[in-house]
Formats: structure tokens, C-alpha cells, sequence
């Protein structure tokens, strides 16, 4: 193999690599209000089943709509004016409640475990 051609690969290689990062750092940075949202959703969720004296025994999970939580939140849904709909999973396993968001809007959802 001649020096020209594996340099011709490395360059190939490295320049497909940084092509792979920018878009994942891209897609990130694009989300990022997303991850916001699902974030202050899982707060919304904890106040609430506080406020509504939810209590849940290990093993049990509960799906919340976020229709259902503070009527105010419910105005933070238009992200990117990009209606969002979806609910919040709260399970407790071994004394341990758990928040999992799952949001479904036109240019965002999110993936399942």
C-alpha cells in the first residue's frame, strides 16, 4: 500500500468521525428544551401526587397525564410553538419512587427504555 493511500483513509476515517460528533452534538443542543421540559414535568409530578397524598406501595407505578398536573404547567407545553402531549410513569420499587417522562410532540418524543 502506498503512503498517499493510507493517508487518504485516515483523513476519511477522521473526517467521518467528526462528522458522527457534530451531528450528535447538534441533535443535542436541538433537544435541549425538550430534556427541560421533561424535567419540570417530573417536578410538577412529585408536587403533585405530594399535594394529592398519592402514595404508592413498592411495586405499584401510576401513569399522570400532564393534562392532569397544575393547569399553569400546562401552558409550558408549546415548545418551540410545537404542541406537546404525553404523561409522567411514577413507579416505587424497594422504597425508591422513580419519575419517567414520556413526551410525544410533532418535531420531539421520546424514547423508551
Amino acid at each position: 500500500m502506498s503512503k498517499k493511500f493510507i493517508i487518504a483513509w485516515v483523513f476519511f476515517i477522521v473526517t467521518l468521525l467528526g462528522c458522527f460528533l457534530y451531528i450528535g452534538f447538534n441533535k443535542d443542543k436541538k433537544n435541549n428544551e425538550y430534556y427541560k421540559l421533561e424535567n419540570s414535568l417530573k417536578e410538577a409530578t412529585s408536587v403533585y401526587m405530594t399535594t394529592n397524598s398519592f402514595n404508592l406501595n413498592n411495586g405499584d407505578s401510576m401513569k399522570i397525564d400532564i393534562n392532569d398536573l397544575v393547569p399553569a404547567f400546562t401552558d409550558t407545553k408549546d415548545t418551540k410553538n410545537d404542541k406537546c402531549e404525553g404523561y409522567v410513569l411514577v413507579s416505587k420499587d424497594k422504597n425508591k419512587t422513580t419519575y419517567k417522562t414520556y413526551l410525544t410532540c410533532n418535531n420531539y418524543k421520546t424514547l423508551k427504555d
